[in-house]
């Protein structure tokens, strides 16, 4: 991602979950009305492509580059959302979301019983861009607090400095689609502050596995090489055991750790991709009572 500018694949997110919504098929996978939002102009004819596409090819949701950018990351969104809501019938349970792009959890549930706190925690151009469209289509966003943070030179409590977190109550955090694009060290560095960031902490993160970057994995390998354009490149890998020693080290109890190929819906044309297995894990850990 270029510096001081909106994140491009945060926005291609959210034109995947708006491709979803408007597609019978993929909307068995997420249905998420507020994703539209979150569309540019440029971004919108790429939309208006894959919406033609979509509605003509049966299959497109788990054929070719769409298995990977598309489906698996719908899979993996919904799967994550799930845990949220899962998570919020624990009375006072705040919700971190790191890297939150524009991530529309907070929308699809400020209404419901239940709701929380949310922090959404990422770089300052994206969230300004966030937070201008969220203005424009609602007056009030109770509990929503935004926080500005590099990775790479702010830690989270830096970033959550003068903000209502609370460091006495249990906290739910989501990492999707970060991990990767940070080092090792860097991410060591990030479990170990979370780890005591409140007395009670549970969190859910995806990341990538070193089959990635293996020849044969040709599907895998053209969709990472169309994140250059947007100055965005995987940097580390982990297979689930390098993962599980890597939580253990930060004092994490792991509770699940999967490939993100078992994330996946699989009804009418949903049939799972092959040549996708090893393409990621995702994990759920906690720390504290």
């Amino acid at each position: 991602m270029k510096h001081g500018k909106a994140s491009k694949t945060a926005e291609l997110s959210a034109m995947i979950r708006t491709l979803a919504t408007n597609n019978k098929y993929g909307k068995k996978v997420f249905n998420d009305p507020y994703s539209r939002y979150f569309i540019s102009t440029k971004t919108r004819f790429i939309y208006i492509l894959n919406r033609i596409h979509s509605l003509i090819n049966p299959a497109f949701w788990s054929t070719g580059m769409n298995s990977v950018g598309y489906l698996l990351s719908l899979c993996r969104h919904r799967y994550i959302y799930e845990m949220l809501v899962s998570e919020l019938k624990n009375q006072n349970t705040q919700i971190l979301i790191i890297g939150a792009g524009y991530d529309t959890s907070y929308l699809l549930l400020k209404d419901k019983p239940g709701f929380s706190s949310f922090f959404e925690l990422d770089f300052p151009a994206t969230q300004q861009r966030k937070r201008k469209i969220l203005q424009k289509y609602f007056k009030e966003l109770p509990n929503l607090y935004f926080c500005e943070i590099d990775l790479k030179l702010k830690s989270v409590n830096q970033a959550l400095l003068n903000s209502n977190y609370n460091n006495t109550l249990p906290t739910f955090i989501i990492i999707e689609g970060v991990l990767s694009y940070l080092t090792k060290p860097e991410i060591e560095k990030l479990l170990n502050e979370l780890s005591v960031l409140s007395n009670q902490v549970k969190i859910i993160a995806d990341y990538r596995k070193p089959g990635l970057d293996m020849q044969k994995n040709t599907t895998a390998k053209k969709w990472t090489k169309s994140f250059s354009q947007y100055h965005e490149k995987y940097v580390s890998f982990y297979n689930e055991d390098e993962m599980n020693d890597l939580l253990k080290k930060a004092n994490f109890n792991i509770i699940e750790n999967k490939d993100l190929l078992d994330l996946w819906i699989t009804q009418n044309q949903l049939v799972p991709n092959k040549n996708l297995n090893g393409f990621g894990g995702i994990f759920i850990a906690e720390h504290g009572k």
